[in-house]
């Protein structure tokens, strides 16, 4: 088991069970014995007195809602528990909805993701290392990509910055960055503060804070219209909390909050902000 227990989301997929109908009886089979693998992993279900995190799966052929249930609890101290409803930090996911944006202003014609980053506005200069190559090789698509070269050289050692560091203060580092892992668009490393700084290409170059570009260009005309970011002093709509097992950081019982404060994810948005 990981160290590391957190209430989950298995995001919608369109996935094909078999060639019929919901009605059909091998759907209803095949929907039955998923319901019963995810009830012995997580036993917490409305009916049930033990209080453990869970998890919510949603699964979609074409047009129908094949399967659709909540296990466990959302949130342990309110005995609030899973459904379709509740709302979960989809992390990573998140940069997805970032590399949408980019690519709407890209068809707004309000910039070239094929250009170098050092030609999309001269205040955003000022946040990478001197314009020479390599780094003037870098474009918008190698960044989303994940094939720049980039390195991430956060202070890692530093666990508050973790924790708390806002998007523009992750890519404070970049400036200084004196070499590349390698010549940009031949391999792929993954990359947390390449998404970071395009918080910072959405701000500029849409002129909207990037919540607010984010909401009325993306979450709205996608129907998306609670999903929201993480901010320290927000309060989430039925909220599903991380947790960790107690004994694993030396208390007892059961388990404990881990999420803003104890674990990533919270504090930047472009990389891994969202709850939806």
């Amino acid at each position: 088991m990981k160290r590391l227990i957190y209430t989950l989301m298995i995001l919608p997929m369109a996935i094909s069970l078999y060639s019929c109908s919901q009605k059909d009886t091998k759907t209803q089979k095949a929907v039955a014995e998923i319901d019963s693998l995810f009830i012995k992993r997580y036993t917490c279900t409305k009916d049930s007195a033990e209080y453990t995190p869970g998890g919510c799966v949603l699964i979609i052929k074409d047009d129908s809602v094949l399967f659709d249930k909540g296990y466990g609890m959302a949130d342990i101290s309110r005995g609030t528990h899973i459904d379709g409803n509740t709302f979960f930090n989809i992390a990573s996911v998140s940069k997805q909805f970032t590399a949408v944006a980019v690519m709407k202003l890209y068809a707004d014609g309000k910039l070239d993701i094929d250009k170098s980053i050092y030609d999309l506005d001269s205040s955003l200069v000022s946040l990478l290392p001197k314009a020479e190559k390599p780094f003037t090789e870098i474009t918008l698509r190698h960044m989303m990509s994940h094939s720049s070269g980039f390195p991430d050289e956060r202070p890692k050692y530093d666990r508050n910055f973790v924790l708390t560091a806002t998007d523009m203060q992750s890519i404070g580092y970049m400036k200084d960055v004196d070499s590349l892992h390698f010549t940009p668009g031949t391999e792929y490393e993954y990359a947390n503060p390449t998404f970071q700084f395009m918080y910072a290409v959405i701000e500029k170059v849409s002129g909207m804070p990037f919540e607010q570009y984010m909401k009325e260009n993306i979450f709205t005309p996608a129907g998306m219209d609670e999903a929201v970011y993480f901010q320290a002093e927000r309060e989430i709509p039925r909220m599903a909390h991380g947790y960790i097992l107690r004994d694993t950081i030396g208390e007892k019982g059961g388990f404990k909050e881990y999420d803003y404060g104890e674990e990533t994810f919270f504090a930047t948005k472009a990389d891994g902000g969202i709850y939806a």
